[in-house]
């Protein structure tokens, strides 16, 4: 028996035979919140109907739980995918949930899914058996790792509905987004497996606005990495993904805000069990963040804000109004909406362009500030200019410096050595 479930993290109350190709989505949204979705495919080992649970930090709060109906989003993960550059040869429910008083959890129909909610693990003990079916011991299993701190979404897909992600919001704690990854699964594993201690992983990670290799490859490094790889092969060619396509994807759903960086994270085989915390970009301020419209509306009708003191880098209009397309591999690059359109007949068709809907949203992050201000007293090894203006990369193996625009093309240095993003001039 198959089917497709969806959660956080892949517990389940009864042995399943394999569970494959899970995809998880994270973001941080207004209000210091964090939006995960999950998807994920079940080989169920009898017909018996088999639920997930799938914690969720707390926050120390107990109205701390949104879910989100993804029943409209059955897609999201194909967008996610479309974000990133490839080689190729020639849903919103607002009910938030407090629960108390009574014997049962509480059932809720979430899409495709029902769904409990469990703020505390002795809760768990409360998930009603006419619907979820539940092994005896798994609140000791998750508290080996969740003890406090942690709540859980129990939830179990119907499987006579059509399938779709299930997402959740909750609290960001301690200024990470939470990918809970850890998976029990009860399946029998071979003999035959290299690594018989360890669960095997197939998982990808989508995220919004994190730094650092821990949440995986960016649209940018991808890009460069596989320019790289086929350079100068005419049997293959590399088109450039569409980073904003899950954000335009998701933002009548739940309040996500244009990313700045798009990032991605492969996990095949036997791996360590474990979960993940991916670290926010620098100025990422998710409570001061304002919402996107949920007008269905073009952008250059919905959004009347001025932009003061900045002009559109084409066509020279200023002030620029409506929303401001800024380029965040330039120091200093602006477009209006319908210079943007036809932005690839004048602009790099490989530099990433943040929406910035109102004035004051700019300064919340440092990539879509202009950078003209940040001057570095030195040389950059690969063009020779003097001095480097914008972000720095230093390689401390080979000693040099590189400007944005030659670390950007990724010929003037190996993309095999880690380099340091400095921000600041006096560093």
């Amino acid at each position: 028996v198959s089917t497709q479930s969806t959660g956080a993290m892949c517990i389940f109350n009864l042995p399943v035979q394999s569970v494959s190709n899970t995809k998880i989505f994270v973001s941080p949204i207004k209000g210091n919140w964090q939006f995960t979705a999950y998807s994920n495919e079940v080989v169920l080992r009898s017909r018996a109907e088999n639920a997930m649970i799938l914690p969720f930090p707390t926050g120390g709060i107990s109205d701390c739980i949104r879910m989100v109906d993804l029943s409209k989003a059955s897609e999201l993960f194909t967008k996610c995918a479309d974000a990133f550059p490839k080689a190729q040869s020639l849903s919103l429910s607002d009910e938030r949930y407090s629960f108390s008083g009574s014997d049962y959890l509480q059932v809720h129909t979430v899409g495709s899914y029902s769904v409990s909610i469990a703020i505390t693990l002795n809760d768990l003990r409360r998930i009603d058996p006419s619907v979820f079916k539940v092994m005896p011991n798994v609140d000791l299993v998750l508290g080996q790792n969740y003890a406090t701190g942690f709540g859980f979404v129990v939830c179990k897909f119907n499987k006579s509905q059509k399938a779709h992600p299930i997402g959740y919001c909750h609290p960001i704690v301690s200024g990470t987004l939470f990918v809970p990854t850890r998976h029990e699964h009860g399946e029998t594993k071979s003999i035959f497996s290299s690594h018989p201690s360890l669960p095997h992983w197939d998982h990808e990670i989508y995220s919004f606005d994190t730094l650092g290799e821990e949440a995986g490859s960016s649209t940018q490094d991808l890009y460069h990495e596989l320019k790289l790889r086929y350079a100068g092969d005419p049997n293959w060619t590399v088109t450039i993904g569409d980073p904003t396509r899950p954000y335009h994807y998701l933002k009548n759903l739940v309040a996500v805000c244009m990313p700045t960086c798009v990032r991605r994270k492969i996990i095949k085989g036997y791996q360590t069990n474990r979960d993940y915390f991916f670290s926010l970009l620098p100025g990422v301020v998710p409570s001061n963040r304002l919402p996107v419209s949920s007008s269905t509306q073009s952008p250059a009708t919905v959004n009347n804000c001025i932009h003061r003191n900045v002009t559109c880098d084409n066509c020279s209009t200023k002030p620029l109004r409506g929303y401001r397309l800024k380029c965040i591999d330039c120091v200093d690059y602006d477009l209006c909406w319908s210079c943007y359109q036809g932005r690839k007949q004048f602009h790099s068709p490989h530099h990433l362009f943040a929406i910035i809907e109102h004035e004051d949203d700019a300064k919340y992050h440092l990539l879509t500030q202009n950078r003209s201000s940040l001057v570095h007293n030195c040389q950059c090894t690969g063009c020779l200019k003097s001095p480097i203006v914008g972000i720095r990369y230093y390689c401390p193996r080979c000693k040099m410096n590189l400007c944005e625009d030659c670390e950007n093309t990724g010929q003037k240095h190996t993309r095999e050595h880690s380099v340091h993003k400095i921000f600041r001039g006096d560093e």
